[in-house]
């Protein structure tokens, strides 16, 4: 029988926890062309880490589109541009698969964002958030799981940058590909414990 996990973490705990991010390779598809060049690892791949990010908004009321959905792999993490309506038309098998699972936290509305672009029957998506309330835990957003079942600390800094430039910065690409990963990581972590 593993040891529980805790229900929360303070601020002050998670602060002192080592911060680590992704440092595996980063792939960015902006085209079709791009995407089909990946899509086979991609298809073979029993666990995606899921994530999307949106332009932040600053006014209540206002959204932007999903401009970014990453998928993380084993061996990679992926950065697919959904503002490029081919890309995300492409990536929809992968999104309809339910044999694969695509693991993340509040993945409901990234897939309602997504599908408000593209059409597509979501299946094989696993929401970390229900599994691990399940398990007591009471901060379930993916800093805090990822400091309460992973032990590490995982930087926010790119959070409210711009998602929709053609041209995402070295810190934009490690921070959304950092989020995908974690995910997977505390999936990979609470499989492994026989949490799922």
């Amino acid at each position: 029988m593993s040891e529980p996990f805790i229900q929360r973490i303070t601020k002050e705990a998670l602060a002192l926890l080592p911060q680590k991010h992704y440092e595996g390779p980063i792939v960015l598809i902006s085209d079709v062309a791009t995407f089909s060049q990946h899509a086979a690892v991609l298809r073979n791949e029993p666990i995606l880490g899921f994530d999307t990010e949106s332009k932040p908004t600053f006014r209540s009321g206002d959204r932007h589109p999903v401009s970014l959905m990453q998928l993380a792999t084993q061996s990679a993490v992926y950065l697919l541009q959904v503002s490029n309506p081919g890309v995300l038309l492409a990536a929809t098998a992968l999104l309809s698969n339910p044999a694969q699972r695509k693991v993340g936290i509040a993945i409901h509305d990234d897939i309602k964002a997504l599908s408000e672009l593209q059409r597509f029957e979501a299946k094989g998506f696993v929401e970390l958030a229900q599994i691990t309330r399940k398990l007591g835990i009471v901060n379930t957003g993916l800093r805090n799981l990822t400091a309460i079942i992973l032990k590490i600390r995982i930087s926010k800094s790119a959070q409210m940058s711009d998602w929709s430039s053609t041209q995402l910065s070295p810190s934009q690409k490690l921070y959304a590909a950092t989020d995908a990963w974690a995910a997977r990581e505390i999936y990979r972590k609470l499989s492994a414990l026989g949490h799922v």
